[in-house]
Formats: structure tokens, sequence, C-alpha cells
């Protein structure tokens, strides 16, 4: 959870917004030198190449490979990776404009793979910020839980000591009462009390034995 305008906002929301805000952007990018339909399937493409590169490494490679010291497995297949989808997003993006601007296109494939290679390494640099902020969110989620269960046994130990202080001036008085009254109950209520002692003040710690004059 974490503060957004005063109010508490989980990491899954907080993501949503997020990449909501990315979308619009790149799709109002597009829009301006392009129509509605070009710009939409384009924007589709990039946001969904952008969430398989940040995503797959950030949730996937980094915590089964890197992290488990398989290092050269993690290379191998960030490379596998990110060669995947720049190829898929070139060929989309050949079909799309041949679909949509009704003709080749007039870079160079070499000019095409440097492009997308290249704002998928950004995506791929941008992933280690995106794997920390989870791991920041993850370590405040369990410093809060850590907090409340020591605030709750802190108050459970409050409670112990509180309940058994009444219950013995409770006793008292009825000891006090009982004794001008009726001294045999009196006793039976000291006895009785003494016993409540024992199992609270010694029994919880494991020492002594159980008084004899009880």
């Amino acid at each position: 959870m974490v503060k957004f305008f005063d109010r508490e906002v989980s990491l899954v929301k907080l993501q949503v917004i997020t990449w909501l805000f990315v979308t619009i952007l790149t799709f109002a990018s597009y829009l301006q030198n392009a129509d509605f339909g070009y710009a939409l399937v384009f924007t589709v493409i990039n946001m969904l190449s952008m969430l398989a590169v940040i995503y797959g490494n950030a949730c996937f490679l980094l915590p089964a490979l890197y992290f488990k010291g398989r290092r050269l497995t993690y290379l191998l297949a960030t490379v596998l990776l990110l060669g995947t989808i720049c190829f898929i997003r070139v060929e989309l993006r050949s079909y799309f404009h041949e679909l949509y601007v009704r003709g080749a296109d007039q870079s160079t494939s070499f000019q095409v793979y440097a492009s997308i290679m290249t704002s998928l390494i950004i995506n791929y640099l941008f992933s280690f910020i995106f794997r920390l902020a989870l791991d920041y969110f993850k370590v405040r989620k369990d410093q809060k839980q850590l907090k409340e269960y020591t605030s709750k046994v802190e108050l459970d130990l409050l409670k112990a000591q509180v309940q058994p202080h009444f219950l013995f001036n409770t006793l008292n008085n009825i000891y006090y009462v009982a004794q001008r009254e009726s001294p045999q109950t009196a006793k039976l209520i000291e006895k009785l009390a003494n016993i409540m002692r024992y199992f609270v003040d010694e029994a919880s710690k494991g020492l002594g034995k159980l008084p004899t004059d009880i």
C-alpha cells in the first residue's frame, strides 16, 4: 500500500494507473501523425511488447534465473526474449504499415530493427527499476504486517496483565465483605485467590511448586 492523494492505493491499482497513463500518452503521440486506427494498433503493439519485456524480466527471468545464480542461462534467456519480441514487432509493423499506409515502408530493415531493439533495451533497463519497486513495496507490506502483529501481541500482553489485576481486586473486596459475614467463606476465597495468583505469577514462568497452604 502507498499513499496517493491521502488515500491508500494498492500496488496493483498503482500499476494499472501507471500503465493507463503510459498507454494514453503513447496513443496521443501516434495520433498526432496518423489516423485513429493506425494509432490504436501501434499503441497496442508497443504496449504489449513493453509489458512483455518489463514483466518478463522483473517477474520471471530475474527471480527464476538471476537471483538463483544461473547468470549464463539468464543472459541467454534475456537475449532470446528481446530478440523474439523485436522480430514479432518488426513483422507486425511491416504488415500494419502496408495495411494502413498503403505502401511499403521506406525504412531499411537495419533501421527498423535498430530502432525497435533500442526501445526494447530501454524497457529492459526500466524493468530493473520496476523490480526494485516491487521489492520495496513487498518490504513495506511485510513491515506493516509485522507492526500490526507486534501491536496485537502487545495489546494481548496488556490485557493479560490488566485482567488478573481487576480479578484480584474483586476477590479482595469479596474477601473483606465475607470476613465480616462468614469467616469460613473468607478463608475459601483466600485459598482461591492464592491458587489463581500461583497460576498467573508462577506457573506461567515454570517456577516453584504449588503452595502447601492452598
